[in-house]
């Protein structure tokens, strides 16, 4: 079976000239299974006469392969019969309905995942808060510190559950103008605590700012998690670059490692929650996933290069920013001890029950005086002789969320 005439559209799609592809076997271009089976239907004469496309995988010039949609039907050509056909590729179209059916599919998930998270996250709460009043209570030094290693590894488990949270949608984003320099260079100091000796962390940052509209926690943790599979790639050491750089109105960053590479196969599913190629008790295949996740909500895109055996780049494009005005100024922001309470006035609403008894006994083992309320309902129903000074509430309550309460308690308690 040889090809008789293409049109251009057909030269520019295949990559080989009109006169190239006069005369030129369907072997060259048909995958071979795929011929096998079109050969089978000619013979038997099922090929479908009217048209309608039926889908084949052909090859290129440069030898990569494509899926397109072919309709024929018989003709004569040159006083002979032949066989007509227009193929179209549909490489893009599939494309796009992969990528909706995995947004979909980390959707429904997310919702699973955050709703779990939420939940254990309560659970965790409460069990630190009673940890600290336990601590904080002991006279034994040896006590104390075995309680302290105990509020150490329910922090692990909290931080497992932020990584939910983020990958859920269900974290409060904090959306500010920032420089990627800046959020890139205070990763890179935390990474010194996080990566190895053996591993040697280089900066290529561009020298202007970058400046960008998003959460400066988040895509810090975009770039942590990325550093942290970079690190896994290489457990014999080598070197890890973080760079930066602007194209047109975008901005990026990049996370290059000299690690072994990544399949075709596992680059198909590495932004998939729970889909990790570590062995079990490393890693949680959440990393990626959240990392996308980041990505997406701040209207950027996530690229992987990799070559098996010389290590893999991950490179994160944002919408970039004008610079801010010269007035406005960021704080920096810092944790800061809670502080004695003095009979200081609490209202605590919390509707878990654990995490809400958890709270008021460490407020109220620093000197508050506190008020617990399971609900925004409970808490608006409330008449207390002496107005509460402080509000201690959950963002996602039933009914009335805690932003929604603030603001009513505020206008009632000014």
């Amino acid at each position: 079976l040889r090809i008789l005439a293409v049109n251009p559209a057909a030269s520019r799609t295949y990559g080989w000239s009109e006169e190239e592809f006069s005369g030129k076997s369907l072997d060259e271009i048909w995958v071979a299974e795929d011929l096998a089976a079109f050969k089978a239907k000619l013979v038997e004469g099922t090929l479908s006469s009217a048209r309608s496309p039926e889908t084949w995988h052909h090859r290129r010039k440069d030898g990569t392969v494509f899926e397109v949609e072919k309709t024929g039907y018989p003709v004569t050509y040159e006083g002979r019969p032949a066989r007509a056909f227009t193929a179209q590729d549909v490489t893009e179209r599939r494309n796009v309905q992969e990528r909706l059916l995995q947004s979909q599919k980390m959707e429904a998930v997310g919702q699973l995942a955050g709703g779990i998270a939420h939940d254990f996250n309560n659970i965790l709460q409460a069990m630190l808060s009673l940890a600290t009043v336990l601590r904080l209570r002991s006279a034994s030094p040896e006590m104390a510190a075995t309680v302290a290693e105990i509020e150490a590894h329910i922090r692990r488990g909290a931080t497992l559950t932020q990584q939910l949270l983020l990958f859920s949608r269900r974290e409060i984003s904090q959306h500010s103008r920032q420089d990627l320099g800046e959020v890139v260079g205070a990763a890179s100091q935390m990474l010194q605590h996080l990566i190895p000796e053996t591993i040697r962390v280089r900066l290529d940052l561009a020298p202007e700012p970058l400046w960008f509209d998003g959460d400066a926690r988040q895509i810090h943790q975009v770039l942590i998690n990325l550093a942290l599979n970079a690190r896994d790639a290489m457990p014999s050491g080598g070197a890890m670059v973080l760079r930066t750089g602007r194209l047109d109105n975008e901005i990026w960053m990049e996370v290059e490692d000299q690690g072994g590479g990544i399949t075709p196969e596992v680059q198909a599913r590495i932004f998939e929650p729970f889909f990790t190629t570590k062995g079990a008790g490393h890693g949680t295949g959440l990393g990626l996933a959240v990392v996308h996740g980041i990505v997406e909500r701040h209207g950027g895109r996530i690229e992987v290069t990799s070559q098996l055996g010389a290590g893999s780049r991950f490179r994160v494009t944002l919408p970039g920013s004008p610079p801010p005005e010269a007035a406005a100024k960021r704080e920096p922001s810092g944790e800061t001890a809670l502080p004695a309470g003095h009979g200081t006035r609490v209202l605590v609403v919390e509707d878990e029950e654990g995490a809400r008894k958890g709270l008021v006994e460490v407020l109220e083992f620093l000197g508050y005086a506190v008020t617990a309320a399971a609900s925004a309902e409970e808490a608006l129903a409330l008449t207390p002789v002496a107005e509460p000074e402080l509000l201690l509430t959950d963002l996602m309550l039933p009914g009335m969320d805690g932003p929604v309460l603030a603001r009513t308690l505020a206008e009632r308690w000014p």
